[in-house]
C-alpha cells in the first residue's frame, strides 16, 4: 500500500508531462529578435560604447567646468588649485580613453586574429 501511494504521483506526473514534451517536439518556435535582423555581438557592443561616449563626454564637460570653478575660487590657495589641476587632468585622460574606446577594442580584436569589428 506504501508503495502504491508513492507511484501514483510518479505517474500522473509523468502523465501529465507526456503531452507537453510530444507537443515541444512537433512545433517550432521562433522568436524574433528584438535587436533587428542584423545585430551581432558586435553591433550591441557597439551601440553599449556609443552610449557610454556621449554620457561620458556629457560628464566630462560638467567635471571641468566644475574643476574650474574651483580652480577660479580657491582664492591662491596652493593645495585647491592643485586639486582642481589634478582633476582637470584625469578628467581629460578619461575623456581620451573613452574617446578611443572603439579604436583600441577593435585593435585588440585585429591582434588577437578576430574577424569582428565594432561598427
Amino acid at each position: 500500500m506504501k508503495t502504491f501511494k508513492k507511484i501514483v504521483p510518479i505517474v500522473f506526473l509523468v502523465a501529465l508531462f507526456i503531452p507537453l514534451i510530444s507537443l515541444a517536439q512537433s512545433q517550432s518556435i521562433e522568436i524574433p529578435n528584438p535587436l533587428g535582423k542584423d545585430s551581432t555581438i558586435w553591433t550591441v557592443t557597439g551601440k553599449i560604447i556609443d552610449f557610454i561616449f556621449w554620457i561620458a563626454t556629457v560628464a566630462g564637460v560638467f567635471v571641468i567646468i566644475y574643476a574650474g570653478y574651483k580652480f577660479l575660487f580657491s582664492a591662491g590657495d596652493p593645495e585647491k588649485v592643485k586639486n582642481a589641476r589634478y582633476i582637470i587632468i584625469y578628467t581629460l585622460i578619461g575623456l581620451i580613453v573613452v574617446w578611443l574606446s572603439k579604436g583600441i577594442i577593435n585593435l585588440l580584436l585585429t591582434i588577437l586574429g578576430s574577424e569582428s569589428r565594432i561598427p
